[in-house]
Order: C-alpha cells, then sequence, then structure tokens
C-alpha cells in the first residue's frame, strides 16, 4: 500500500511540474489568457485524479458511459475554441493521462522523458513559431470585362493592380454575372 501512495505523490507531483512548466510560464506569457490557464490546469489535475483512479478502482460500463454523457455535455455546452487553445488542451489532458497510468517505479525514464519531449516541443513552437508566407483574403471584385474570368493569369493582374499588392494566387469562389461581380480569395505576401 505505502509503494502504491509513494508511486501517486511522484506522478503526481511530476505532472505539477510540468503542468506549472507548460501552462503558467509557457502557455501564460505567451497568450496571455488567464481564465483558459487556470482551466487548463483544473482539467489536467481532474484527468490525472480520474485517470490514476481508474487504475486501482472497478467501475461498471454504465459508470464510464456516464462520464462520457457529462464531458460530451460539457463540450457542447460551451463555446467553440481556436485551434491553438484546443492543441494545449489536448497537450495538457493527454501528459496528465499519461502522468496517470504509467507505473513510475518501472518506466520512470520513459515518463521523465516524455515530459520533457511535451516541454520542449511546446517551448520551441511556442518560441520560434512558423512564419506565414502568404496571407488568404475573400475579395468581391469587378472586372473590366466578365470574358476575363476565364483568364487567370490576366485576373490576376487585374486584381494586382486593383488592390496595389503582389498576388500570388487566386480562387475562384463564385460567379455573379447579373451583378458582374466575382468573389475570389487572394493570396499575397504580407507587407510589415
Amino acid at each position: 500500500m505505502g509503494e502504491i501512495i509513494s508511486d501517486l505523490v511522484l506522478r503526481l507531483l511530476i505532472n505539477l511540474v510540468v503542468l506549472t512548466i507548460v501552462v503558467r510560464f509557457i502557455y501564460y506569457p505567451n497568450n496571455g489568457d488567464y481564465k483558459k490557464a487556470f482551466a487548463y490546469f483544473a482539467m489536467a489535475m481532474m484527468v490525472f485524479l480520474v485517470a490514476a483512479m481508474l487504475e486501482h478502482v472497478k467501475f461498471e460500463m454504465g459508470f464510464a458511459l456516464g462520464l462520457f454523457a457529462i464531458f460530451s455535455i460539457i463540450r457542447y455546452r460551451t463555446p467553440s475554441v481556436d485551434v491553438k487553445n484546443m492543441a494545449y488542451l489536448f497537450v495538457v489532458i493527454g501528459i496528465s493521462a499519461i502522468n496517470a497510468l504509467v507505473d513510475f517505479f518501472v518506466l520512470w525514464r520513459g515518463m521523465l522523458l516524455i515530459n520533457t519531449l511535451v516541454i520542449v516541443m511546446i517551448f520551441i513552437l511556442e518560441k520560434f513559431p512558423p512564419q506565414k508566407p502568404f496571407v488568404k483574403q475573400q475579395l468581391i471584385f469587378t472586372p473590366s470585362n466578365m470574358a476575363i474570368v476565364g483568364k487567370k493569369e490576366q485576373l490576376r493582374q487585374e486584381i494586382e493592380d486593383f488592390v496595389q499588392l503582389p498576388v500570388r494566387k487566386i480562387e475562384i469562389e463564385k460567379i455573379n454575372s447579373s451583378k458582374n461581380e466575382i468573389s475570389v480569395l487572394i493570396y499575397y505576401k504580407e507587407t510589415s
């Protein structure tokens, strides 16, 4: 019993350290959203505790389905989350589940390696984001002649002259012949 408790406490401490680094020292300074940082920390700790209890307590199928239903209701009652915040949510839940289910005394090197890799990966992605080479924007445009719509290069040149930006690519979304308008997506390099 003492070994189980010490194993759980060690995993809990490691989880707390990793969550503190990821949420407090990487997420919060770069995103500044205290409410989400609080939610990530609280959800990750609950996932850790539930997963740790699942290892030692036998649950029936009804209880497991009930937990799934509760999480589904919570998800559908909350506003949508952008991709980056959803990724952070997945990271904190995933790392908490791993830390809760790995036997520390047997696999402690692998557990520490996984936690370190997650921290390093998140830090690198947050500090060195990939540069966005092109901006995509929708434009409703009235060409000089509707026949130009079939000639992509001439249409691109006319749009370039109109927006005064070097347009890399265009995609025609919709043609409205009655108004002599076309809806296009334009891709251009952002000027700083």
